[in-house]
């Protein structure tokens, strides 16, 4: 069995050689190589990511686009150590004080807001860009963070039509649909690649356990982790305020436990990863920030609530979550704790009573994943405050019709007119402040109700003069 992820993000044992590619990986490169944009759909844990750190090789500039910091820390450290010898890689988050306002370098790894401000910008670095790596492409459905993805899209379609994309995810259902649609975006043709759940490298064994009471699932995850010292186990829950009790409560019983969710700094972050990639964490206990793409060395996923409660009502975890949940489980790696490579992965749904015991049978197990939707109209006003950078009110409508959602004429209109109120339109673009905003990708209206607030202040009434 070939290793493609063996001490990634740590630096050891990566092999850029074209024998550490395996077969389908070898077509899509192919189709790559030759100038055609990719959509693939991979399993998690195939070797989608290693296949775009291979093809970096190849190009003078890529931008390599990833949904967490996370994620992005941990491809770079990837990259950096495999190309650093011959590229100039570099890495964009937010969290770096050393990160200069414009892209440089060969190779830049970044989160999509940072992607999504430098084109706002109008960085030139991009005039040069070869290929642009769309990771974790499932996150257009993502209802706070997708229209982010097709308005970076949109801009980059205006700024370099002709740039290639390659795109990857593990769960996309409608991966054709999609790649009609960013065959409308850039000149390039369009080759969409799905390889089936046999070729993971890594076999995954799936069940739900049901329980009487949150007293016996607490008490069964005990027993699970006593009874596999030498496992290591990823442990998903919905909350952070969860996350934290749970590690404070197993650790209070011997276990070696850490905590990983979005609340924390970004040291303590990098330290929960890096205990847990050493083997010195046994048991991790997380939000959502970890089960897209990264590297981990886990034989075991639990998901513990697959429905939970809040004030605002009841949630339940979605198949295409469950799916990216599911795949941090036996990554092809070499366990920390035995020196052992990993040849399964278990997944544990945990669930209290019917209710749950059904949903996970019935939706979660052994599922494929759904279709991917746009969102971009959550966020319209944000979305059309960043178009209107590169064009005028009047030719905003055809921007719109790049994207993957049907934006409505009059929706456009309401947009548009709420941004003239808040004083960022003058003449049918934007003015000075309303440029200012759009480019630090600022939420309108949360920056409109600072600046009103500002402008109470003495002296305040001259701000954007």
């Amino acid at each position: 069995m070939s290793k493609l992820g063996e001490g990634i993000g740590e630096g050891e044992g990566i092999s850029l050689s074209d024998d550490s590619l395996r077969e389908w990986q070898h077509d899509v490169a192919h189709n790559v190589l030759s100038g055609k944009n990719v959509l693939l759909v991979a399993p998690t844990g195939s070797g989608k990511s290693h296949l775009a750190l291979w093809l970096c090789r190849n190009y003078s500039r890529v931008l390599w686009v990833l949904p967490t910091k996370a994620l992005t820390r941990e491809w770079f450290m990837a990259a950096y150590r495999a190309l650093s010898g011959t590229k100039k890689v570099n890495i964009y988050t937010g969290d770096y004080r050393r990160e200069s306002s414009k892209y440089e370098g060969d190779i830049i790894l970044a989160t999509y807001e940072s992607a999504l401000l430098q084109l706002r910008r109008k960085d030139e670095w991009f005039c040069g860009l070869d290929l642009l790596v769309m990771d974790e492409f499932q996150f257009m459905d993502d209802d706070e963070r997708g229209g982010v993805i097709e308005e970076l899209l949109i801009l980059l379609s205006e700024f370099k039509p002709s740039v290639q994309v390659f795109a990857l995810s593990a769960t996309i259902g409608n991966p054709h649909e999609i790649g009609r649609w960013l065959s409308t975006l850039f000149t390039k043709p369009v080759e969409v690649f799905e390889v089936p759940m046999e070729l993971r490298p890594v076999h995954l064994v799936q069940h739900a356990v049901k329980f009487r009471s949150e007293k016996h699932k607490k008490m069964y995850l005990l027993k699970l982790i006593k009874d596999n010292p030498d496992k290591q186990f990823l442990v998903f829950v919905p909350r952070r305020f969860e996350a934290e009790g749970l590690a404070r409560y197993y650790a209070a019983l011997g276990v070696k436990t850490a905590v990983h969710h979005a609340g924390l700094d970004r040291l303590s972050r990098i330290t929960a990863e890096d205990g847990f990639r050493s083997g010195g964490v046994q048991a991790l206990f997380c939000t959502a920030t970890l089960q897209y793409g990264v590297n981990l060395p886990a034989h075991f996923v639990v998901v513990y609530d697959p429905i939970w409660n809040t004030r605002r009502g009841e949630f339940s975890i979605s198949v295409n979550d469950y799916l990216q949940m599911a795949g941090r489980a036996g990554r092809p790696l070499v366990s920390p704790v035995d020196g052992k490579e990993i040849l399964e992965g278990n997944v544990v749904i945990f669930a209290v009573g019917s209710n749950e015991y059904r949903y996970a049978k019935l939706h979660l197990l052994n599922h494929d994943a759904e279709p991917v939707m746009s969102f971009f109209e959550t966020n319209l006003v944000q979305r059309i405050h960043g178009l209107l950078l590169y064009r005028k009110a009047e030719e905003i409508r055809k921007l719109l019709s790049k994207s993957f959602a049907r934006v409505e004429p009059k929706m456009v209109n309401h947009a548009l007119q709420t941004l003239a109120k808040m004083g960022f339109l003058d003449g049918g673009g934007l003015n000075r402040v309303g440029r200012f905003v759009a480019e630090l990708n600022l939420n309108p209206f949360v920056a409109y109700r600072f600046i009103r607030e500002l402008k109470g202040f003495p002296r305040g009434e001259r701000f954007g003069q």
